[in-house]
């Protein structure tokens, strides 16, 4: 059934379909396929944010903390963008690094 709606949300909108994919290899335990998908979804969106969130926490989950510090810049250098057009959300939204690397400074 999850393969079904990740089809369906695919059809509709191919960056939301990826990231459904992504999230459902990663529940079902395929993480090789949920860092191919996800990584697709960063580049092909690459001013969205939320690719970028799914890999840092995937990354620093498996302990791969040299990818998950790469992940967070980008995340950090969307969040900090001036414009709209160069970030999912402009200066709009401010991202606690604290939180971000969940207390590891």
């Amino acid at each position: 059934k999850g393969s079904h709606t990740a089809a369906s949300v695919e059809a509709e909108d191919p960056y939301l379909g990826k990231m459904c994919r992504g999230r459902l290899a990663l529940v079902r335990g395929n993480i090789a396929e949920a860092e191919a998908t996800l990584q697709a979804a960063a580049a092909e969106v690459p001013q969205r944010w939320e690719a970028h969130a799914e890999l840092w926490m995937l990354h620093a989950t498996q302990g791969d903390y040299k990818r998950a510090v790469l992940d967070g810049r980008r995340l950090v250098e969307l969040a900090s963008a001036p414009t709209a057009e160069q970030g999912a959300f402009g200066p709009h939204v401010t991202i606690d690094l604290t939180s971000l690397l969940r207390g590891k400074v």
